[in-house]
């Protein structure tokens, strides 16, 4: 689902946005339904929900923000990854915790330690 790896990441409030737009999207445009009968067989019925005129642009919008969320969560892990391994190799002091306006941003001390030997 869209949302829950900026949640996992400490992103609550984009990550809650996305996905309540992600469940916005799916109850107008009942796109989920349509694959389920197509997954059950039932290739007449999802055609009738495809059919509609509104459905066009619930699909696409559907598409842009699945695409965007999915390539948002992975720069932001490699973001993080990667200050951990800067962290490692200049063993820099590395705040842990961070807590803006719009999201937490921790990383597991565990982590930082593993990966120096410690």
């Amino acid at each position: 689902m869209p949302g829950f790896g900026n949640l996992l990441l400490g992103q609550y409030l984009l990550g809650w946005i996305l996905f309540v737009w992600e469940v916005l999207i799916n109850v107008h445009s009942r796109f989920n339904v349509a694959i389920l009968y197509a997954l059950t067989g039932r290739f007449q019925d999802a055609t009738e929900i495809l059919k509609h005129t509104q459905v066009d642009y619930w699909i696409l919008t559907y598409g842009s923000v699945f695409v965007f969320t999915i390539f948002h969560s992975y720069k932001s892990a490699v973001a993080t990854n990667e200050l951990v391994g800067l962290v490692n190799t200049e063993n820099a002091p590395l705040n842990t915790f961070f807590i803006s306006q719009l999201e937490w941003n921790y990383l597991s001390k565990l982590l930082v330690c593993h990966h120096r030997g410690t």
